[in-house]
């Protein structure tokens, strides 16, 4: 079995994550942790998702858990920082779902993935790396189009706008459509909506949409755990999910 650990545990994803985790077998939930302002630290995981008592707690630190083989993270950019340190000493590959995250930020990520593995992904769902796939294999059709724009819709707790994805699907356009024109992204936050993106491309007397819509976070808990499966034996380097899809 592989030895997970979850940051962020208490968020919406981690919790998602738990719950996947003590579904599937080829994973041992060893511990979870949240914010030092968490007034639930030392409570039991599964009390905390409404499930029966499963013998881990919730923890402050990583580092009171020991025989960690693997990190997933969902967390929040500074913790995810902070997470870094850790794993870079102790050798551990990590996966890493939080967005939000600095320029700067993802330097010190792509440093450090020289010396551990690094699963770093804006969203896990398998549709999303579908899209990234057609926009690199469309490349040359993209020109046809006169102007690119993103539209992304997610829950109102979500505090990073635009989102990750949105980010990813504009960067990924951008290196792909030979014009200067700018991409633009519009976001919206409102209700308990998963994550909706749509990419919309005008071309003179059409439109064409791509649209991809989560119904449930499970999946992305679903494709956080497919990724665990892969980068577990993997080399020191900086991978998405499309490297999953693609290998």
């Amino acid at each position: 079995m592989i030895n997970v650990f979850v940051s962020g545990v208490t968020g919406k994803m981690g919790k998602e994550i738990v719950v996947s985790l003590l579904k599937d077998k080829t994973f041992n939930l060893l511990g979870g942790s949240g914010t030092k302002e968490n007034n639930k630290i030392g409570k039991d995981l599964g009390h905390l998702l409404g499930l029966d008592r499963i013998g881990v707690n919730l923890t402050s630190s990583i580092e009171e858990k020991k025989d960690i083989d693997l990190i997933i993270d969902f967390s929040h950019p500074n913790c995810s920082l902070s997470l870094i340190k850790f794993v870079s000493s102790s050798k551990i590959p990590l996966i890493i779902g939080t967005t939000g995250f600095t320029e700067h930020q993802l330097e010190i990520i792509s440093i450090c993935a020289k010396k551990i593995p690094i699963l770093l992904a804006s969203n896990t769902s398998p549709g999303i790396s579908f899209i990234k796939r057609i926009i690199d294999l469309n490349s040359d059709h993209l020109n046809l189009f006169e102007d690119i724009e993103i539209n992304e819709i997610h829950h109102k707790e979500k505090k990073d706008a635009p989102s990750g994805t949105a980010i990813d699907l504009s960067t990924a356009l951008t290196r792909a459509w030979n014009k200067k024109n700018k991409i633009s992204i519009f976001s919206e936050r409102k209700g308990n909506n998963p994550g909706e993106h749509k990419i919309i491309l005008r071309g003179k007397g059409e439109i064409v949409e791509i649209k991809h819509t989560s119904l449930d976070r499970s999946i992305f808990a679903q494709g956080a755990l497919e990724a665990a499966r892969w980068i577990i034996n993997k080399s020191p380097g900086l991978y998405s999910m499309e490297d999953i899809y693609s290998s």
